[in-house]
C-alpha cells in the first residue's frame, strides 16, 4: 500500500516523491508505450498498483519530466528517456486534406487558374506564398546572374524510368546531410529541383514509417548550412524558415505548389540552350549558335578540352545545331567531335546520345556507314556494363536495325544477333 503524508486542513497531498519515482515505469508503460488517455490511466494505477492521484497531480508530475511524458508536442531532436529509449509517437496524425482550409489552396492559382479564389489570408495560405515567392526570385537569379541553360537538368524523370542520379544514390546510402553540402553550395540551376525530389522522397518515408524526423532534421541541416553561405535576405534562407515552420498536414500540398512554381519559373527563364524551344522567347537560330560559338570558345581557353563544362556546353551546341537550325554537316563535326573527346572518359550515358545522333546523320551527310560502325561500338560497350546499360544497348540494337538493312548473318550487338552465335 501506498503510504500517504499527514493531512493538513482536510487536504490530502498525494503521494511522495519516491512513490512517484517508483511508479515512474508503470504510468509511462500505461500512458505513453499503451496510449490510455489520462483518465484510463488514473483508474488502472489504482486498481493494479493502489497509487492514488488526481489529474492535477499527474500534470505536475509530467511537467516535471517533460519531454518523457509529452503526449502533444514533439522535441526537435529524437526523443529518449532517461535510459536511452525511444519515446514512440502515441497521437494520431491527422489525415492528408483531412479539415484543411481552401484558402490553403489559394496559392495554386497563379499556377493552376481552375481553382476557385478565396481572399482569406489564413497563416497556411502565407506559408505557401512565402515558399513560392522564394523559389521565383531564387530561380530568377540564378539565370540572370550565371549563363545556365536547361540542359543542365533535367525537369521530369520519364514514367517507369528509375531516378538513379547521384542523389538518390547518397539517399539510399544514407548519408544525405553530409553529401548534400555541395549541392546547397553550388549556384547550381539543378539544386531547386534535387531539393523538391529530396524533400518529397523524405516525406514519403516519414508517411510511410509513421515517423517525419527525418525530413524535419534533414529541413533543420540544410537551415543551418544556408545560414552559413547565404545572406539575411537570402530567398533560400526564407524558404527554409517556412519550411520548418510548415505543419507536417500542410507539407505535402506545400511541396507541391513549391515544385510547379519551380518547374514554371525555370521554363519561363530557359534562354538559349535548350533544344526544345519556347516561341515566345526564342532567340534567333543565328544567334543561337553565335552565342554557343562564343561561349565554347570562352570554356576551351579557360578550361581543357576535355573539361566537364567544356563538354556540357559543346553537347548542347550540338543539339542546338540538329534541333533549332537542322545545320545536319554542322552537327556532324560537333558530335564526332564529342565522341572524339570523350571516347577514353567513361561518359557511356551520353556517348551513346552522340553515337546515335552521327547513325541517324550518316545517310544524310554522306558519311555512309561511318555513323552506324560508331553506334555500333558504342552498343558493344553498353553491353558490358550494368543492368541499365544493357538496356540501353538493348534499345538502340532496335533503333541500329532500323536504320540500316543487314544481311543475314551479320551481327548487330550480342542481345539481337541474328546469326544465332552470341558473337562478342
Amino acid at each position: 500500500m501506498v503510504h500517504r503524508g499527514p493531512r493538513h486542513n482536510g487536504i490530502t497531498p498525494g503521494p511522495m516523491p519516491e512513490e512517484w519515482e517508483r511508479m515512474k515505469n508503470h504510468i509511462y508503460q500505461i500512458y505513453i508505450l499503451e496510449g490510455h488517455t489520462l483518465k484510463d490511466m488514473i483508474l488502472r494505477m489504482e486498481t493494479d498498483h493502489g497509487f492514488k492521484a488526481t489529474e492535477k497531480m499527474y500534470n505536475t508530475f509530467f511537467k516535471k519530466l517533460r519531454p518523457l511524458f509529452n503526449k502533444n508536442k514533439r522535441a526537435k531532436s529524437e526523443l529518449q528517456g532517461r535510459d536511452g529509449v525511444k519515446i514512440p509517437r502515441t497521437r494520431p496524425r491527422r489525415l492528408q486534406g483531412h479539415g484543411q482550409n481552401t484558402s490553403r489552396q489559394q496559392p495554386y492559382r497563379r499556377i493552376l487558374p481552375c481553382l476557385s479564389f478565396n481572399p482569406q489570408m489564413c497563416d497556411g495560405y502565407a506559408n505557401q506564398m512565402v515558399v513560392l515567392n522564394p523559389t521565383e526570385v531564387y530561380v530568377h537569379r540564378l539565370f540572370d546572374t550565371f549563363d545556365f541553360s536547361s540542359s543542365h537538368f533535367d525537369i521530369i524523370v520519364p514514367p517507369g524510368v528509375p531516378d538513379n542520379s547521384s542523389v538518390w544514390q547518397q539517399t539510399s546510402d544514407g548519408m544525405v546531410c553530409e553529401r548534400l553540402k555541395n549541392i546547397l553550395g553550388n549556384n547550381d540551376s539543378a539544386m531547386i529541383i534535387k531539393f523538391w525530389r529530396i524533400c518529397r522522397r523524405l516525406y514519403e518515408t516519414g508517411l510511410q514509417l509513421g515517423n517525419y524526423l527525418i525530413l524535419q532534421s534533414f529541413l533543420q541541416y540544410i537551415q543551418r548550412l544556408a545560414a552559413i553561405r547565404y545572406p539575411e535576405n537570402h530567398p533560400v534562407r526564407g524558404l527554409l524558415r517556412v519550411l520548418c515552420k510548415i505543419p507536417i498536414h500542410e507539407f505535402s500540398e506545400t511541396l507541391e505548389i513549391g515544385y510547379l512554381r519551380t518547374i514554371t519559373c525555370l521554363q519561363s527563364r530557359v534562354g538559349f540552350g535548350n533544344a526544345i524551344k519556347y516561341n515566345r522567347q526564342a532567340p534567333s537560330t543565328d544567334e543561337i549558335l553565335s552565342r554557343y560559338r562564343r561561349v565554347l570558345e570562352m570554356a576551351q581557353q579557360s578550361f581543357t578540352l576535355t573539361e566537364t563544362r567544356t563538354i556540357e556546353i559543346l553537347h548542347g551546341y550540338t543539339y542546338a545545331a540538329y534541333c533549332n537550325a537542322n545545320d545536319f554537316a554542322l552537327t556532324w563535326n560537333l558530335a564526332f567531335d564529342l565522341v572524339n573527346r570523350v571516347e577514353s572518359m567513361g561518359f557511356v550515358s551520353d556517348h551513346r546520345k552522340w553515337c546515335h545522333l552521327l547513325c541517324i546523320l550518316s545517310r544524310s551527310t554522306g558519311h555512309g556507314k561511318q555513323g552506324h560502325d560508331i553506334l555500333k561500338l558504342a552498343i558493344w560497350k553498353l553491353e558490358r556494363g550494368d543492368r541499365e546499360c544493357q538496356t540501353r544497348a538493348v534499345m538502340l540494337a532496335g533503333v541500329l536495325a532500323a536504320e540500316t538493312e543487314y544481311p543475314p548473318d551479320t551481327c548487330i550487338g550480342i542481345f539481337d544477333c541474328r546469326c544465332g552465335k552470341h558473337c562478342n
